[in-house]
């Protein structure tokens, strides 16, 4: 089922936020939501994904099953990369399932660390994982991209796209070329 979002509106205080805000987002498509900073991008991706509640509109088709990549990273910062992944896998994803996925964005030789050593670009490649492995039916990325530098990118965007063929995921970013390196549909905001 798509999802269909039905003219939501959001305020904080005075803020207006979002003003009627309407959109289908294709079910087992990648959707990139675009737009400046301060546009509502974030707490439109908040309200999908059921961490805040809309003042106003319709939302449905959102799946139960989500998976997330914050802005800000939300690790257990003494465990290690395999450790963080490992606490949202179901019982059938092995520990070496999640070792090839972390050598495969290039953290091979930082398994084991805690994640508080780790640089911003690790840390958001081990948060990428652990929402790719986590087997939910939609991914929510929230600039998924940040702090890693262009070759990075590329691995990562390829990484994703090729773990979540046929899944919904929707990401946002402010950077059109992220957007078409994704090959997903497009929602331009502000």
């Amino acid at each position: 089922m798509d999802i269909r979002l039905d003219n939501i509106s959001k305020s904080f205080g005075d803020k207006k936020v979002l003003t009627n805000f309407s959109a289908v987002i294709k079910k087992g498509k990648v959707t990139c939501i675009m737009g400046p900073s301060g546009c509502g991008k974030t707490t439109l991706l908040n309200i999908m994904a059921g961490l805040l509640t809309p003042d106003e509109g319709n939302i449905t088709g959102i799946p139960e099953r989500k998976s997330a990549v914050f802005q800000e990273e939300r690790l257990c910062e003494t465990f290690g990369a395999i450790s963080n992944v490992r606490i949202v896998c179901g019982k059938n994803v092995k520990i070496e399932t999640i070792k090839e996925h972390l050598n495969r964005i290039g953290l091979g030789d930082s398994l084991n660390k805690p994640v508080n050593r780790l640089s911003g670009g690790m840390r958001r490649r081990v948060s990428i994982v652990r929402a790719v492995l986590a087997d939910r039916d939609i991914l929510f990325l929230d600039e998924p991209f940040k702090g890693l530098d262009k070759d990075t990118k590329i691995s990562v965007m390829e990484y994703i796209k090729e773990y979540t063929k046929g899944k919904t995921v929707i990401m946002v970013t402010h950077d059109k070329k992220e957007a078409e390196a994704m090959e997903g549909d497009l929602i331009e905001m502000g």
